[in-house]
């Protein structure tokens, strides 16, 4: 089976295969161009960011797994109690 390639180098390969400048689309995609020039150079980016990147190039992120679901909170009832903050204990 062939190893997928990382989000953000397909989304770096089609920014530069397409000779987009950082600054062209910030324009278009109100992604800060200086987060732009961070990714290309390898930094990451922030999910909603490079969402707003891979609809301006016509790509689509999609979910390769199912994330497990979170336990459940615990009732109300079996919750340690909490001190208001700024609140002191009474000396003893």
């Amino acid at each position: 089976m062939a190893k997928s390639q990382p989000m953000g180098d397909i989304l770096r390969d089609a920014i530069r295969q397409g000779g987009w400048s950082a600054g062209r689309i910030s324009q278009k995609t109100a992604v800060p161009r200086a987060h732009i020039a961070a990714f290309l150079s390898g930094r990451d980016l922030a999910l909603s960011k490079a969402s707003r990147l891979a609809d301006f190039l016509g790509l689509e992120l999609t979910r390769k797994r199912k994330l497990p679901k979170a336990p459940p909170e615990p009732a109300s009832s079996d919750r340690p109690a909490r001190r208001k903050p700024g609140r002191k204990r009474p000396s003893r």
